[in-house]
């Protein structure tokens, strides 16, 4: 019995200590977090919530530095990639995820780093090209930059750099074109019914002009004119335009007439095949509309790889780039992390030492088996018997406050609900009865299955639906969601429609602790008419400025006092 108490001594000082350990480390952890050094007292405050999983106080520490501490770090590491410092915005991922190492931002990062520094020796390349003179391989390695990455900024100042040096140097072809070009000559004509390959003819023999007839062009087409002193080009428009007909110059002195038929178009106009890589959006939504828009028929698409290719003139596929780069981007999404408790306030102590709850008192029979009450009264405190008493010493403290039934991740798209269920399906056995007309029934039953337990459902609404789609439906008497998330900008506009929260959180009793939170902010995005309506979510410390000055100056105090009646103070 003496080496059972022992260790029952034992165990408790054990758990003392653990308990002891556990508020030690929750302490230093804070005070570390609060001199800046982060990494090492969210460890000690990840310790303290390990060593007594059950307290809500270190787990609710634990978890609001981390979130507090990996909110900073994201915002910090998305600064340093939008300002080119890829090395710095990679090591402030790689804290990130030290301090959290579930983060999907901080994995997303560290790719969206990988890809700003191999997009950037791909526009360095670029570069190179363009300075050799091959602006074309130039234009398309920028291109599959911006196909990755829309928002590169280097990409797309060095591809305005490229088209730029491009158009100049079109623009320098056309023009020594121009310069040489029989389209530029002036001619005097006058036919009237005159057979269209006899014009030519004659145009030809005047101004050296070659002109090729696609085999299609009927030779008994007619045409009247009569122009003097027009340019070559300009009289050649005005007779392929009397008879449906199209141009392509081939060079200075050169063109070919075809009909103005779609078909000859998709056959002599200078075509360019495109291969598109859809990342987020439908390919076949794309397909119908730049079937749509541009009337692109020659169009295939890939369902298996979300690929589109095209088959179009270059302005058409220059178009359509423009048009699937407004399409492609990803649905803005929300992700929630989700601790399902199962909260108990009570508390069981089983401590110190156990009395017997009865006992039980008898006394010796006679032969017979009876006493009688002579005998009784004879009786001594010898002869009396008493069963045997058992004293036990506990040493147990079960501390039931929380209990942690799942921690799941929800990930909340764009006009999606994200929806969970922590319970179970139960059967429900529903009876129909049919009666009869020979006085019986028939008796059907069905079986339906019925979620039980707890649901939650995430819908994220952009902010210009907010008023439209959740305070009318509010105000038409309906609550379709228990909890709102929203900015406080606009909490004037919103309390009306919220139920007060400080019944709701004494009917739970539990305590609201905002000495952290500014009074200020606390009566503007809070607070309404003196009713607690919102809670911040964030966890931030808010701070306000304020010029001392204007507070100390006695002119302001006097008028302050006159208009409001009570003296002015610092908020």
């Amino acid at each position: 019995m003496t080496r059972r108490l022992r260790l029952l001594v034992a165990a408790a000082v054990l758990a003392l200590l653990a308990g002891c350990a556990a508020q030690r480390y929750n302490t230093e952890g804070m005070k570390l977090v609060a001199s800046g050094q982060r990494e090492q007292g969210l460890a000690l405050l990840a310790q303290a919530s390990q060593l007594e999983p059950t307290n809500s106080r270190y787990r609710l520490d634990y978890l609001t530095q981390q979130a507090l501490a990996v909110r900073e770090l994201l915002a910090r590491a998305d600064d340093a990639r939008a300002a080119g410092k890829t090395a710095e915005a990679r090591e402030l991922y790689l804290a990130t995820l030290r301090i959290d190492p579930g983060s999907d931002r901080a994995r997303i990062g560290l790719k969206a780093v990988d890809m700003d520094e191999r997009h950037a020796v791909m526009v360095a390349d670029a570069g190179k090209l363009a300075k050799s003179g091959d602006l074309a391989a130039a234009r398309a390695k920028l291109r599959l930059v911006l196909l990755e990455n829309p928002a590169n900024v280097g990409a797309q100042k060095e591809l305005a750099r490229v088209n730029g040096e491009i158009e100049r140097a079109e623009e320098a072809r056309r023009a020594q074109i121009a310069a040489t070009s029989v389209l530029k000559k002036p001619v005097t004509l006058q036919f009237r019914d005159a057979n269209l390959r006899m014009v030519f003819e004659a145009l030809s023999r005047t101004t050296g002009l070659n002109v090729i007839f696609d085999r299609d062009v009927r030779p008994d087409l007619k045409t009247t004119i009569f122009v003097r002193d027009a340019s070559v080009g300009d009289t050649v428009d005005l007779i392929l335009l009397q008879n449906q007909l199209e141009k392509k110059v081939l060079n200075a002195n050169t063109m070919l007439i075809y009909p103005a038929t779609s078909a000859k178009q998709k056959e002599y106009q200078d075509l360019k095949v495109r291969t598109f890589q859809i990342s987020n959006a439908d390919a076949k939504h794309l397909q119908n509309v730049l079937k749509t828009v541009l009337k692109v028929k020659d169009i295939a698409l890939d369902e298996r790889s979300n690929t589109l290719v095209i088959r179009d003139t270059p302005d058409t596929v220059a178009v359509a780039e423009r048009i699937i780069a407004a399409h492609d981007f990803a649905d803005p999404e929300v992700m929630l992390e989700v601790e399902v408790l199962e909260v108990s306030r009570d508390r069981l102590s089983n401590l110190g030492i156990k009395w017997p709850e009865s006992a039980t008192i008898s006394t010796p029979t006679n032969a017979a088996g009876t006493l009688t009450i002579g005998e009784l009264r004879g009786l001594t405190r010898d002869q009396l018997l008493i069963t045997p008493l058992s004293v036990g010493i506990n040493l147990k403290l079960q501390d039931t406050d929380a209990n942690l039934l799942a921690s799941p991740r929800i990930r909340a798209r764009h006009r999606e609900k994200a929806r969970i269920l922590i319970g179970d399906k139960v059967p429900v056995i529903t009876n129909t009865a049919t009666p009869l007309g020979t006085g019986g029934s028939v008796v059907t039953g069905s079986v339906q299955y019925l979620d039980v337990g707890i649901k939650l459902e995430v819908e994220v609404i952009p902010g210009e639906a907010f008023v439209t789609k959740t305070l009318l439906e509010f105000t038409g008497g309906r609550s379709p969601w228990d909890l709102i998330m929203f900015n406080p900008t606009f909490f004037a506009d919103y309390h009306r429609h919220f139920e007060p929260l400080e019944p709701f959180v004494k009917k739970l009793n539990l305590n609201l602790d905002l000495d952290d939170i500014a009074k200020e902010y606390q009566s503007s995005n809070m607070y309404w008419g003196g009713t607690l309506y919102a809670m911040p979510l964030d966890g931030d410390i808010h701070i306000m400025f304020y010029n001392k000055v204007a507070f100390e100056r006695p002119e302001n105090k006097q008028k302050f006092k006159e208009k409001y009646g009570y003296d002015l103070a610092p908020p």
